[in-house]
């Protein structure tokens, strides 16, 4: 599979398992259980490192995916690129230090550093190896939200700016100048506290060309600049670097450009495990850096320049000190006036240098960093999901003849999905589903049915709004309120209104979710009303479960269901009582190596008769594309399926099922699937 981004998983309880990722779902009628077994606890006790690690990385929010996999991104190419980024910066900042003389005139600027080599010489000879690193403590403080910020807000705008424009080249750069802005308004503090670390020198600088100050540490900087500055010294060179957005606008929708055209997959989304698109991540990442780089650079010296100057100081006869540079128009004509057109590329041979590690650095890590954490929480829900009922229902292709799926998006975010099957003792059937979505509208047509549908949310309330009209003539409305009143708490009111019968319906429900505690309520309120609830409470790898529902008009329960489990990484065992407690099950799953996975279920349907019915089933994952499973119940019939991935997309599933007790009768089975998603 491909390792997109998606919503986090709702809680399931007492409800199927979530169907298989390697194929489309087909599930075995003849062992499907009234209700599942329940899915174990948050909390398992896994006995490996590595599965410890996947199954406590399930409880990272996916929303945090990405910030998180941003900040690693920027920490990384924050240590690899901190020398470089301090040659820098000398070069830019040198003839941005020099003070008025006597006669009332600047001095010419004397090069102290001259490229990158003898930067390097001068900054080690003088300041040694804690010279190259210095700045690193606000360079890495300041990537932290940077990055974090950034990566978010990109990612959750592309589609708000995709929606007003409709063109993929300005949603792009819309996005990524509001993610700039957010990031740099956020952070400009911290960068020109590094950029002073950085500029400052220990001893070496000619008279009237050395900062004017001298920082210990990054915190000191903070309290000095504070004290002898003010608060508004924290956001010298803002208006610079605003402007220096452009340069993002330039380079992520060039590097998502690029990274399509060479590896056929956008930002975020990943080639399934063992595949690697590391050469087309780096070409993507080099061919987008400089271009952005080159067409943007002088905006970062006229920043630096105005970051790296104090604010008005008074001199020794009292008289107060103007800073030499006010403003970008101000700053770029003294720089051509004095020191000519090459000041505003100062710096641009180690930028580019530079450009080449840290943009790697930083898209390498920020994109395997993200797959490797997708990676974590989808193994970790299969551990947590580990139950005898996916083994034995899942991927199973023998209940019908054939089945064909094919999924796929148009670039416009036109979405189709066609199905059609073959049963083995009934007529050829099929679907057609189109999906349109457009702004806040969607329109869907599926199998001859057809809707049109709007939606409005309130992230600041966490108000949503959706209302749907259908060709049958029907009015659904759904209004959700999600962590207003607390966190994990979810109402929703829905209501039905068909005009030709001029009928009514409407439900109410309320789910909540906590780490160790979920629980559900759905109340119909036409019909009785009813109400149907559910909770499973988890601790330490066990978990109990409840089911129950209730007739207001007759004052009665109408079902109700019990459950218990426990569940460690390689193992889960789990027992339930449903049908009003009619129906017993007792089932055991165990992960017996990476590649084998075995499981038994028994059942016991008290008001049937004494029989308890058993299954036991296994599978074998062959390679990382492929696997094999079986499985027989006391019946005598036996079930094999063959599952391999043919290439990006494309599924192709093989399944028999054989009468063992009465092999020369007609009563075999065999099937095919195909799917294909692109």
């Amino acid at each position: 599979m491909s390792w997109n981004r998606a919503t986090a998983p709702q809680p399931v309880i007492l409800s199927p398992p979530e169907s298989s990722h390697y194929a489309a779902t087909r599930d075995d009628p003849s062992s499907r259980p009234a209700f599942s077994t329940m899915p174990p606890s948050d909390q398992p006790s896994p006995s490996t490192l590595l599965s410890r690690i996947q199954i406590l990385s399930t409880w990272i929010p996916r929303a945090w995916i990405n910030p998180i996999s941003g900040a690693g991104a920027g920490l990384a190419s924050g240590v690899v690129t901190c020398p470089l980024d301090v040659i820098k910066t000398k070069l830019q900042a040198q003839g941005g230090f020099a003070t008025r003389a006597v006669n009332g005139e600047y001095p010419t600027s004397a090069h102290v550093y001259n490229g990158i080599t003898g930067t390097a010489k001068v900054i080690w000879r003088e300041e040694g190896l804690r010279g190259m690193y210095r700045g690193l403590g606000p360079m890495l403080l300041g990537y932290l939200p940077t990055w974090a910020v950034y990566m978010t807000v990109y990612e959750n705008t592309r589609d708000f700016w995709f929606d007003q424009c409709g063109n993929w080249w300005a949603a792009r750069c819309g996005s990524s100048l509001t993610a700039g802005a957010c990031s740099t308004m956020l952070t400009n503090p911290i960068w020109v506290v590094k950029t002073r670390l950085m500029s400052q020198s220990n001893k070496g600088a000619p008279a009237g060309m050395g900062a004017p100050w001298h920082y210990t540490s990054t915190l000191d900087a903070f309290r000095k600049m504070y004290k002898t500055e003010g608060i508004r010294s924290f956001y010298a060179g803002l208006t610079p670097a605003l402007l220096g957005l452009t340069h993002v606008a330039v380079q992520f929708p060039l590097y998502e450009w690029f990274k399509m055209k060479f590896t056929g997959y956008g930002m975020g989304e990943h080639p399934p495990e063992g595949e690697s698109n590391f050469l087309g991540i780096s070409a993507a990442t080099f061919l987008s850096k400089v271009c952005a780089s080159t067409a943007t650079y002088p905006h970062e010296v006229l920043r630096t320049r105005l970051q790296i100057q104090q604010r008005a100081q008074v001199s020794s006869d009292g008289m107060l000190i103007a800073p030499r540079y006010k403003g970008i128009i101000h700053t770029s004509k003294i720089m051509l006036k004095e020191e000519g057109l090459s000041a505003f590329y100062a710096g641009i041979g180690v930028n580019l240098v530079r450009a080449l590690p840290a943009a790697m650095t930083t898209m390498l890590t920020y994109e395997y960093l993200q797959r490797g954490m997708l990676q974590l929480q989808f193994h970790g829900e299969q551990l947590k999901a580990a139950r005898p009922e996916a083994l034995l229902n899942k991927d199973f292709y023998h209940t019908t003849a054939a089945n064909l799926e094919v999924k796929s998006k148009a670039p416009n975010g036109v979405v189709f999905n066609v199905k059609g099957k073959s049963a083995h003792d009934g007529p050829i059937s099929g679907s057609v589903g189109i999906t349109v979505t457009r702004h806040r509208y969607r329109i869907r047509v599926n199998d001859g049915r057809g809707q049109l549908e709007g939606k409005y949310s309130d992230k600041a309330t966490g108000l949503t709004l959706t209302q749907t009209w259908t060709t049958s003539n029907s009015l659904d409305t759904k209004l959700e309120l999600e962590d207003n009143i607390t966190k994990g708490l979810k109402t929703e009111l829905l209501t039905n209104y068909l005009p030709a019968k001029k009928t009514y319906g409407g439900r109410i429900n309320i789910l909540y979710k906590q780490p160790n505690v979920n629980t559900r309520l759905f109340t119909d309120l036409t019909k009785g009303p009813t109400s149907l609830f559910d909770v499973t409470v988890g601790h330490e790898g066990f978990i109990v479960g409840a089911e129950g529902g209730y007739d207001v008009s007759k004052a009665a329960i109408t079902k109700y269901a019990l459950a218990a489990g426990y569940s460690q990484a390689t193992y889960s065992a789990a027992i339930t009582a449903t049908n009003n407690l009619s129906v017993f099950s007792a089932s055991y799953y165990h992960k017996v190596s990476p590649e084998v996975e075995a499981g038994a279920k028994a059942t016991w349907d008290s008001a049937a008769g004494s029989n308890v019915g058993l299954e036991v089933a296994s599978k074998y994952k062959v390679d990382s594309s492929s696997f094999v499973k079986g499985k027989i119940n006391d019946r005598g019939i036996a079930a094999l399926a063959y599952n391999v991935k043919l290439g990006t997309g494309s599924t192709l599933g093989l399944g028999a099922s054989f009468d063992t007790q009465n092999l020369n009768q007609a009563s075999h089975k065999v099937g095919a699937s195909f799917t294909f998603e692109g």
